[in-house]
């Protein structure tokens, strides 16, 4: 760790928090797909540490500083609340609110260098590190709590993780039908350009190369969009596919498991408080710990090839089918209801 980076890892967190949270994860896209490209031409200037993922746009620094600005923002006041990752913070016109982002990202530094430290190559560290500093703002800064109040309205339609729920994270992917089918069509695509890639020059960039290019379309949020939110989906199956040596049922398995932590992490710390914790990052940090850690440790890619995954993926369908049906039956009920009434 570089005391020097540290400082300039405050001031990147002070810029992130004044354009917003996610205009620097968008920016990441942009910067790491160009430093992938850079680093397949042999070019040897490091965009890809320097900016995608260095101190500048590395969301381990810049987006979880600018997340914890814009919690510490709604625990003083100056906005509602502290979910929507679009709001840059630069109109509030609050030096405080920005030097708390700067905290925090340099804490997201030193935070990422300690995990790599502690399980080197074993979880996605980037991911991890947002994890714990969100969570530590949510705790500072969030009066809901860690994991919020669920309403009147979701308690009778069965609670924080019915597939009726009407609070949801992001609306139009948040059943079990829609995740399986993002998870199929992100992940098979990601599994399979993992796959081709593994004995090229880029064979470590593959997976975060498609979690890039996920990235890059959430800029469509900011004119109103209803974009999916996939990168997690695809570094999931991405890490599957790299530390199994190329099979593709895990990287479909890989998929799901990150779809489904998604929104289960969703549900859990952020749909019902007033501030962000980042689901893709908290569903990259668990996914790549079980893909990169636990699983190789345990001899297990080998051991099971073939089996665990396609129980997996069966799984899903049968789940997400079910629900399906349930969400047909259920939304014919509310239909009658209306006409009822």
């Amino acid at each position: 760790m570089d005391f020097t980076t540290l400082i300039f890892a405050f001031f990147a967190g002070i810029f992130a928090s004044a354009i917003g949270p996610l205009m620097t994860f968008v920016f990441c896209g942009i910067f790491g797909i160009v430093g992938v490209a850079a680093v397949a031409a042999g070019v040897q200037v490091d965009i890809l540490g320097t900016f995608a993922f260095g101190i500048w746009f590395g969301p381990h620094v810049a987006f979880a500083g600018a997340v914890a600005a814009l919690s510490y923002a709604q625990k003083r006041g100056y906005i509602e609340s502290g979910r929507d990752i679009t709001l840059p913070m630069m109109n509030m016109k609050k030096p405080d609110v920005l030097i708390v982002g700067g905290l925090f990202g340099a804490m997201g530094y030193v935070t990422n260098f300690l995990i790599g430290l502690a399980l080197p190559g074993k979880i996605d560290t980037i991911a991890a590190s947002i994890m714990i500093t969100s969570v530590f703002a949510k705790l500072i800064f969030d009066n809901s709590g860690l994991f919020g109040k669920v309403d009147a309205e979701d308690k009778k339609l069965g609670g924080r993780y019915s597939i009726f729920a009407k609070n949801n994270w992001v609306p139009w992917m948040a059943t079990p039908p829609m995740l399986l089918t993002l998870a199929l069509g992100i992940g098979g695509l990601s599994a399979y350009t993992v796959k081709l890639l593994l004995d090229t020059s880029i064979a470590g960039l593959a997976a975060p190369l498609m979690f890039l290019i996920c990235a890059v379309p959430l800029a469509l949020f900011y004119v109103g969009l209803p974009v999916p939110v996939t990168h997690h989906i695809a570094i999931g199956a991405g890490y599957a596919v790299f530390a199994s040596g190329g099979n593709l049922f895990w990287g479909f398995a890989g998929a799901i498991i990150g779809a489904f932590f998604g929104e289960f992490f969703a549900r859990l710390w952020l749909v019902y408080g007033k501030t962000h914790i980042d689901p893709p990052a908290c569903s990259v940090a668990i996914t790549s710990l079980l893909m990169l850690g636990i699983l190789p440790a345990l001899n297990f890619y080998e051991i099971d090839p073939m089996i665990t995954p396609s129980v997996i993926v069966a799984a899903a369908v049968v789940y997400s089918v079910y629900s399906y049906g349930q969400l047909e039956k259920h939304a014919k009920q509310e239909d009658k209801v209306a006409v009822n009434q």
